[in-house]
């Protein structure tokens, strides 16, 4: 359905993924794919929304994971993301994410309104995103996931240090994989304080190490993992409890595919192709 596109990340410590998309036919502008966001708009921040002249309504606060956000609406003439194509699209308006200093910043997010219809197919080792045809129900491989409600996150069953599974969230917006306090402290973890940055603003957290976690398929062995107290609001969010966040750290190896309307996943390690 979509040729891939090329995949480039805000900076090599801030391992957020990024696509290149026309906006009103004006760019490329970068937003961030980001399968952690529930929204059915796409979301651009009010810098790049200013430059390009949009008007600004219906200004609001709405809660967030890490405090209240100030979120306003705009309305975009069309949105191209490679050979797909959108026309008369609401957007979401928010601040910029407070990042540090970054090679390439993001001009908004792509989330779940943009998703759904679609095979996402990420190969981080070679760089390439492809919104591709569901396999439908027929299609095989991968594991089940299911979609939260009233937010639609990607849930699917982990297991830590070769525990009982848990409900986690894959998230190609988080640039750490993260568990929550309870189940650090359930494992006995030694915690070392560190800040966590989002939507929102920034907060208090940790960073501890897991001898194993393991999903999809897929085992990370020693991985760092960051422990944050944000998970009464995502487990609200995705109406279920939630223990932890898949991120980066534990996709980066691997070719993603997140077929939404299946609801099926399959995350296979691949090694960059050599040209």
């Amino acid at each position: 359905m979509s040729p891939p596109l090329p995949l480039r990340f805000a900076s090599p410590e801030i391992p957020l993924p990024l696509v290149p998309v026309l906006i009103n036919g004006q760019g490329p502008h970068h937003l961030l794919i980001d399968t952690g966001n529930g929204e059915a708009e796409p979301i651009l921040f009010r810098p790049i929304a200013a430059d390009l002249g949009l008007v600004a309504h219906s200004e609001r606060e709405e809660p967030g994971v890490l405090g209240v956000v100030r979120t306003a609406r705009a309305r975009l003439d069309r949105l191209e993301v490679g050979a797909i194509r959108r026309s008369t699209v609401e957007a979401i308006l928010l601040d910029e994410l407070p990042l540090p200093p970054v090679t390439l910043r993001p001009a908004g997010i792509l989330g779940y309104g943009f998703f759904r219809d679609f095979r996402l197919v990420i190969d981080y080792p070679n760089g390439t995103l492809e919104f591709a045809a569901s396999h439908g129900a027929d299609g095989s491989g991968g594991v089940a996931i299911e979609l939260g409600s009233p937010k639609p996150y990607v849930i699917l069953e982990a297991r830590v240090n070769q525990r009982p599974a848990r409900s986690f969230l894959l998230d190609t917006g988080a640039s750490s994989t993260t568990i929550s306090p309870a189940l650090a402290a359930e494992l006995g973890l030694s915690v070392r304080p560190v800040e966590a940055v989002g939507i929102g603003g920034t907060a208090e957290a940790g960073l501890a190490n897991l001898a194993r976690l393991e999903a999809a398929g897929q085992v990370e062995r020693d991985a760092q993992v960051a422990v944050i107290d944000l998970f009464e609001p995502v487990s609200r969010a995705a109406g279920r409890r939630i223990d932890g966040v898949l991120g980066y750290p534990f996709l980066r190896h691997c070719r993603l595919e997140i077929d939404y309307p299946a609801r099926r996943l399959l995350l296979t390690r691949r090694e960059p192709a050599q040209w």
